[in-house]
């Protein structure tokens, strides 16, 4: 079930960076109900690890709204005075299946969550070895149903 023209097609959509949180317009405000079972799900599996985290009692916003640069599907701002906020690319959203969704929020998430950054590391293959993964240097992570649990795995455990 690996397609690898979608793997690589999905990591260069999947390059983070910080962007100001003042470049989202109001009408771009939109879809955040679509991201709430992405939210619910990384809480459900952080407790299932457990780990404790309620997004609710977290300064975090999130939306789906076009981001303006190429190849990118979500960002992470971080800011003093507004918190984090999580933007994922509405043209990305629109094409992307569930799973591929998910990795997308989870991969912010780690990022505005669990102030983690990027992990290139590969095995043998150039499979990426981490849900943290950049997208930028070609390594392709193998998200699907039978290796989530060792990307999740992965994403909860490091560094605690």
């Amino acid at each position: 079930m690996k397609n690898p023209i979608v793997i690589l097609c999905l990591f260069i959509f999947c390059s983070c960076e910080v962007e100001p949180i003042n470049n989202v317009t109001p009408e771009e405000n939109s879809f955040i109900s679509e991201l709430l079972i992405h939210f619910q799900n990384f809480e459900d599996e952080a407790a299932s690890r457990q780990l404790n985290i309620d997004l609710s009692t977290l300064d975090l916003s999130a939306e789906i709204a076009s981001i303006h640069e190429e190849n990118i599907a979500g960002t992470c701002a971080y800011s003093s005075h507004n918190g984090q906020h999580i933007t994922i690319d509405r043209e990305f959203w629109n094409q992307a299946s569930f799973l591929v969704r998910e990795m997308v929020v989870f991969h912010e998430l780690g990022h505005c969550v669990l102030f983690q950054g990027h992990r290139e590391q590969t095995d043998q293959q150039g499979h990426c070895l981490s849900l943290m993964a950049s997208g930028t240097t070609g390594c392709n992570v193998l998200y699907n149903q039978i290796n989530r649990d060792y990307y999740l795995d992965e994403l909860f455990y490091f560094g605690n």
